[in-house]
């Protein structure tokens, strides 16, 4: 019994093998970068190409929140100088935020976020035109609502 369960994981590993050499490479090939750190973001811009790495995330220290380059002109400046840098590359940029940071009291009730109310979702739309118009360079951004 226990030698038929290691020949039955044997093949299906080989299975797996052989069809991972055979796969096509994913479409997204992602680095998220997580530290406020220019002179190494900028190394790993420049490392990513040779990686097969065709899109970069900027995330947790660099930014968390759709709302901090809004509020930060220094970090606008830095995410922009950063997409310069990876587009000269072939890289795309996307930024990580938390959708529902800083929602106003307005669209709260019992102190919860109301998703049910019409003004969130203008108020959410007007934070992400100004997101895309204050950091012109990013290619998309990627939402979480709660981890």
């Amino acid at each position: 019994m226990v030698k038929a369960m290691k020949y039955c994981a044997m093949l299906l590993l080989m299975s797996s093998l052989l069809h991972a050499a055979g796969a096509t490479p994913l479409p997204k090939r992602i680095w998220q970068l997580q530290d406020y750190d220019i002179s190494h973001i900028n190394r790993v811009i420049d490392l990513a190409p040779q990686y097969g790495i065709n899109e970069i995330q900027l995330s947790h220290r660099i930014i968390m929140d759709a709302h901090q380059p809004l509020n930060n002109s220094k970090l606008a400046e830095d995410i922009n100088s950063i997409c310069q840098r990876a587009h000269k590359r072939g890289l795309k940029v996307s930024v990580w935020t938390h959708e529902l940071a800083e929602v106003p009291s307005d669209f709260r009730t019992d102190n919860r976020v109301d998703l049910e109310n019409p003004k969130l979702w203008n108020w959410l739309e007007e934070k992400y035109d100004r997101l895309f118009q204050t950091c012109a360079n990013i290619d998309g951004i990627v939402l979480t609502f709660h981890e």
